[in-house]
């Protein structure tokens, strides 16, 4: 079993709204979400790597993950 390391890019859309709408955060997440972090995960595959990204920054909750990457594999895409 190899594991590799997978980075996503995720900030919550909820969050950057609340600013646009209102000036301010108004959502249960903290500001820091409305700016893009670097969020890097241990997976065997980049399908398992999006469950993960997924449980750990769900879409029901406003997060956006993209630019998924293998970090240990040139061509990963």
């Amino acid at each position: 079993m190899s594991f590799d390391r997978w980075e996503a890019r995720v900030f919550n859309k909820s969050v950057r709204e609340a600013f646009e709408r209102e000036g301010f955060n108004t959502t249960a997440f903290g500001d820091k979400w409305a700016d893009a972090h670097y969020i890097i995960v241990f997976a065997e595959s980049r399908l398992e790597a999006e469950k993960i990204f997924e449980q750990k920054y769900p879409a029901k909750n406003g997060f956006v993950v993209s630019d998924i990457v293998n970090l240990d594999r040139s061509n990963s895409f």
